[in-house]
């Protein structure tokens, strides 16, 4: 049992997790997650943030680092991110194409990127195309929040939207 613990501890340390990802990183009893978090909770080595998904997490990581681990939740968002860490600039037409996914997905996807100021848009005839502001800092945030995505991007060895 004490395992568990220590699993859960290192698990959220190392990086952001939901409850369901810690029962299946852990390989623990629901139970025991949820007696060891609110254990490791009370205990001040943990936080949590609750939103859709209830969120545990070091709690030395800064908010928009807990906020970009939340919007990586949603596998548009993911897509998006991903792809234009991988391009300079591409348009909601192109973005559609290679991700397959809709066009109303691909436009609150957009709007909700350019609302939290994750990317811009430019007009570049004949159209609008989109880019990540700041590259560098995203690619931090991965690192702090995603690191199985970036190790995955920096290694090439498997495809990074097979996610």
């Amino acid at each position: 049992m004490k395992d568990c613990k220590n699993k859960i501890l290192n698990q959220i340390l190392y990086q952001p997790k939901t409850m369901g990802d810690l029962i299946m990183d852990t390989t623990c009893a629901s139970e025991t997650v949820d007696k060891y978090v609110k254990e490791l909770e009370k205990a001040g080595k943990i936080s949590h943030r609750k939103s859709k998904f209830k969120i545990f997490f070091n709690p030395n990581l800064e908010l928009e680092k807990i906020e970009f681990f939340e919007l990586m939740l949603n596998g548009s968002v993911r897509s998006v991110i991903l792809l234009l860490l991988k391009t300079n600039k591409i348009s909601q037409l192109e973005l559609e194409a290679i991700l397959n996914k809709s066009c109303p997905t691909i436009s609150r996807t957009l709007k909700l990127l350019i609302n939290r100021n994750i990317i811009e848009s430019q007009y570049l005839a004949p159209g609008i195309k989109y880019n990540l502001k700041d590259k560098p800092k995203i690619i931090s945030w991965m690192h702090e929040t995603h690191p199985k995505i970036i190790s995955k991007m920096v290694d090439g060895i498997v495809e990074m939207f097979a996610q």
